[in-house]
């Protein structure tokens, strides 16, 4: 989360009128690159069971890539109830470690 954190405040910082990177990357390309950014701290915040935090993040990210479907996926994570959340949360996780059979690997 707070590298999620610190990376969004660098980009921002970058990209802001008068800073360095003002006209370096087209508008395309700077929503993409925050909207990554706002989903990756969403997920930490999912992860930490912060929901008010992760509706925050999302809110962002969806309105820098509200094609985005994981976007709308974490929105809906945000709903369940914490017990549930958190094991679709740890199977995710388990999925995309490298073994999609859940076997050991």
């Amino acid at each position: 989360r707070r590298m999620a954190e610190s990376s969004l405040r660098l980009l921002q910082g970058f990209l802001a009128d008068g800073g360095p990177g003002e006209g370096l990357l087209s508008e395309r390309e700077r929503r993409r690159r925050l909207g990554r950014l706002w989903h990756d701290l969403a997920y930490a915040c999912l992860v930490e069971d912060d929901l008010a935090a992760a509706r925050g993040a999302l809110g962002h990210a969806i309105r820098h890539r509200p094609l985005r479907v994981k976007n709308w996926a974490y929105a809906a994570l945000g709903v369940l109830p914490a017990a549930l959340r958190r094991r679709v949360l740890a199977r995710g996780r388990r999925l995309t470690s490298g073994n999609r059979r859940g076997g050991p690997a």
